[in-house]
């Protein structure tokens, strides 16, 4: 089974995705905020997928995105950021993120992401 990185700090939609992404065979490890995903990944948890909210207190999602792109052993995984703004969308892509999710998505537009068996060629 593959394993996913979730920071989500609402409470509830970490939960529902958590959920989610558990049903489609995934292993899910979660972080309340970028922070706690920082310190997942430095204690050598290296995800098939990280799914990262963009707003986030303290650290948001695209500073934590320049620190994973910075580590050589998340060369290969798949970024999937996700905010309610497409404002944040074009941000995020330069960045470094692979793919994007304006809230509220599909599941099935999440599913379909993960299924990619590399990131897209930018």
């Amino acid at each position: 089974m593959p394993n996913l990185l979730l920071i989500e700090d609402d409470t509830e939609l970490r939960k529902v995705l958590t959920e989610a992404v558990e049903l489609d065979g995934y292993v899910v490890e979660i972080a309340r905020n970028a922070e706690e995903g920082l310190a997942i990944l430095s204690d050598g948890y290296l995800p098939h997928a990280i799914v990262c909210d963009i707003s986030l207190p303290h650290m948001d999602g695209l500073e934590f995105l320049s620190h994973v792109r910075r580590k050589p052993a998340c060369a290969g995984v798949l970024f999937i950021a996700m905010s309610g703004s497409m404002a944040q969308k074009r941000k995020a892509l330069d960045a470094g993120a692979d793919y994007y999710l304006i809230k509220p998505f599909s599941f099935q537009e999440l599913y379909s992401m993960l299924a990619q068996e590399e990131p897209p060629q930018k």
